[in-house]
């Protein structure tokens, strides 16, 4: 297993120093890194001032170990990552999985030390966002009360920014769609630029939305729901637990532990586990890897009605005319 040591920010001289912890070296907007690491490309963006990106789309052909060093701890991460295969994000002596078929969009205080795994053989389509806190308060200005809220979290000692959760349908569509485009194109930036547009609207709106509730949380408090989390997505073939089982598995009390999932993740424990499993659905269909008759009976309780009802109002659309699209 190789391990790299790396940090990211809003600062362009990033992308030289990534290069020269992959062995690797910038020509233009591309990291070279050499093919007994991974094949594929890695390229950056300077999107505007105090936002930078990184695209990847590429397939490991080692085990690596990436550890980021906390260097620059004045920005939000934003992390779309739809790996296939094994990857993983670990802090805090937890890890999470990361991918298509687990979490797929993580979104991270730079303040807070990681390391993410990826094996062999795993494919990673990903798009990373890195922007300055003081930017995303510019764009909470006339949201004074989530404003507040949003610097005492960024701002504390005690309390960071941590969510690991499924993108918006939206998101995910422009990511797949940026797949097909050839980064040598001379139009790639522009398309590009649009796609990076999109996700930071979508994503910083979703966080300043009424239903996230970004009250300061102890960041001690933080790792025993996303494990909660991560439990959810292990048994989502499975009824739904009771809180009081989530609740031993967070060692808090039922009360603590509601209100505590409510307040990190902004949704409730049977609302999140319900959307694990449509999200989890949607992908199945569009790998055609299970019919829609099969998804029904392995996740929810064969109940074709209520599968069709809920993936309409989560998605707009009714599983059997979303694969009619596909086709």
């Amino acid at each position: 297993m190789k391990t790299i040591n790396y940090s990211f920010g809003v600062d362009l001289n990033r992308a030289e120093s990534l290069a020269q912890s992959f062995g690797g070296k910038v020509e233009g907007n591309f990291i070279i890194v050499p093919n007994n690491i991974h094949t594929g490309i890695r390229y950056f963006l300077n999107y505007a001032p105090g936002i930078n990106a990184l695209y990847i789309d590429a397939t490991y052909n080692d085990d690596m170990l990436f550890k980021q060093d906390t260097i620059d701890d004045n920005y939000i991460g934003f992390y779309f990552d739809l790996a296939k295969g094994q990857a993983d994000i670990g802090f805090m002596d937890s890890s999470y999985p990361v991918g298509k078929w687990h979490y797929d969009l993580i979104i991270l205080d730079s303040s807070i030390k990681c390391e993410y795994f990826v094996k062999k053989g795993s494919k990673s389509l990903a798009l990373y966002i890195f922007i300055r806190k003081d930017i995303i308060n510019q764009y909470l200005t006339k949201k004074k009360d989530i404003k507040s809220k949003f610097n005492r979290l960024m701002g504390s000692n005690g309390n960071s920014i941590i969510r690991l959760e499924k993108m918006s349908h939206d998101s995910f569509t422009r990511l797949m769609s940026l797949q097909n485009r050839d980064a040598n194109d001379p139009f790639f930036d522009l398309y590009l630029i649009a796609t990076i547009s999109f996700l930071i609207s979508n994503s910083i709106g979703r966080l300043a939305a009424d239903r996230y509730v970004l009250n300061t949380v102890d960041i001690r408090d933080l790792i025993p729901i996303l494990n909660v989390q991560k439990y959810l997505f292990k048994n989502i073939d499975k009824h739904f637990p009771s809180i009081r089982i989530l609740a031993q598995e967070a060692n808090m009390s039922e009360t603590k532990f509601k209100n505590l999932y409510k307040k990190i993740t902004g949704e409730t424990p049977n609302n999140s586990y319900l959307k694990y499993k449509l999200m989890h659905a949607k992908s199945l269909l569009e790998e055609e890897r299970s019919s829609i008759a099969e998804i029904s009976n392995q996740f929810f309780s064969n109940n074709a009605p209520y599968f069709s009802t809920k993936f309409k109002e989560l998605f707009g659309i009714p599983p059997k005319e979303f694969v009619d699209k596909l086709k």
